[in-house]
């Protein structure tokens, strides 16, 4: 049946409908960001529509971009959860990490200015600070966001910053949610070799900051490995039923200030 006159009329332009969409998308993506909804939680469409004042259509769209990023799952004829990353998917995105940045560090090299290879020294010394006074920290966590985000975007690359950013994503927010800061114990070289990363870029030597951006994943990329050695293939989640008896990270839980009610973006 053809749609009445009166009805397209009525009818919310695909601009505005793509705005609602978007809208959802920033608010739902941002609270999983930031711990409001944390590994596992269900994503109920009637609950998130009432929350952000709108239909269900803009949240079932921006429920199945968040499937498509990777931040969410949809399990058929259940719904759609806040994705948990198992200690082997962990490793997998720390190894594709490695490679995809020390790519942009080594374009950064070609292109970086003396005031970028700056900034990027002083988020090193930042760095070190933090990790000094508090090696588990939120606020060390969200500065190696900022300092290997940065890496990336001075790549100039924009496929590789698409790519980059998302694996980045992936790992700070699901990464941290799920098993915290009990695998921090191996980040405390790698907090040092940050200034290692703005080095090789500062030199301009594409082949020296790729060496040194791989050298500072290097010792996450083995202590995964040996974590996942000591389990054998049996991986699971702080919070589901281990497969064996006691827990991965046994007392090892993250936590993130709960913010209040999910607002969209104004």
């Amino acid at each position: 049946m053809p749609i009445s006159q009166d009805t397209q009329a009525n009818a919310p332009s695909a601009s505005a409908a793509g705005s609602r969409t978007a809208s959802a998308y920033e608010a739902i993506r941002a609270a999983i960001v930031s711990g409001h909804f944390g590994p596992g939680v269900q994503l109920k469409e009637e609950l998130l529509a009432r929350e952000l004042h709108c239909s269900r259509t803009p949240i079932k769209q921006a429920l199945g971009k968040l499937v498509t990023e990777g931040l969410a799952r949809e399990i058929l004829h259940t719904g759609v959860f806040v994705r948990k990353l198992t200690l082997e998917e962990i490793a997998e995105l720390m190894v594709f990490r490695r490679a995809i940045e020390s790519s942009a560090a080594a374009l950064a090299a070609e292109r970086a200015t003396p005031e970028d290879v700056r900034e990027l020294e002083r988020m090193a010394i930042e760095l070190d600070r933090l990790n000094n006074k508090d090696s588990g920290s939120l606020r060390l966590w969200r500065a190696q966001i900022e300092f290997h985000g940065r890496v990336v975007q001075l790549s100039g690359n924009d496929e590789l910053q698409r790519v980059g950013e998302r694996a980045q994503s992936l790992y700070f927010t699901l990464f941290f949610s799920t098993y915290g800061f009990s695998l921090m114990g191996a980040q405390q070289d790698i907090v040092r070799t940050h200034f290692d990363v703005a080095a090789g870029i500062g030199a301009g030597d594409p082949l020296k900051a790729f060496a040194a951006t791989w050298a500072h994943f290097e010792p996450m990329v083995k202590r995964m490995r040996t974590e996942m050695g000591k389990m054998g293939t049996q991986y699971f989640c702080p919070g589901e039923e281990p497969t064996q008896k006691g827990h991965l990270f046994p007392g090892q839980k993250f936590c993130v200030p709960i913010c209040g009610p999910l607002v969209a973006p104004g």
